[in-house]
Order: C-alpha cells, then sequence, then structure tokens
C-alpha cells in the first residue's frame, strides 16, 4: 500500500508524464467550476490576487470570464472559463 506523501507525488508528477495541460485537466475533471488555485495558475498569478480581484465588481470586469461569489466561495464556470482561454476540446 502506498503511503499519502507518495500519492500526493504521483498526483502531481502525473501531468508533467503524461503530457496533459492544465487546461486538459480541468476539462476532464467532472467538475462545473474551476478552483480559483487553477485558474490563478493558468493565469500566471496567486490565487490570492485572484480571489482579490474576483470580490470586486470591476476586478470581475476586467477578467474576460464570469466569477460568482456565494457568500465567501469564489465560482468560475468550467465552460467559460476554458473558452476564454481558447480551450477546444472536450469537456467532462
Amino acid at each position: 500500500m502506498q503511503n499519502c506523501a507518495t500519492l500526493v507525488r504521483l498526483t502531481v508528477d502525473a501531468p508533467a508524464r503524461t503530457g496533459v495541460s492544465k487546461l486538459e485537466q480541468i476539462a476532464m475533471d467532472g467538475r462545473l467550476t474551476v478552483r480559483v488555485e487553477d485558474a490563478a495558475a493558468i493565469m500566471g498569478i496567486k490565487a490570492q490576487k485572484l480571489r482579490e480581484q474576483a470580490r470586486t465588481q470591476d476586478g470581475r470586469d476586467g477578467l474576460g470570464f464570469p466569477v460568482s461569489l456565494a457568500g465567501r466561495s469564489i465560482l468560475i464556470p468550467k465552460i467559460p472559463f476554458l473558452k476564454f482561454w481558447g480551450y477546444d476540446g472536450e469537456v467532462f
């Protein structure tokens, strides 16, 4: 049986070994929304910066893709986010 550290390492290293892009990972993850951390990584910024920008109307307007606030949660709909970044593959 593998320990947690090995499982985490396998999960993190998998994209590098398989050649699957971060956008493809998001498209295939089965979720309806994109995690802030994943969106920030694609954008090349820190997740906290994206959270700060999403919390203001001007910031949301400047992102180029829709962001919704639900209480303290930030929701980024997956399909509009992927389209904004030019992803044209299948989405699950």
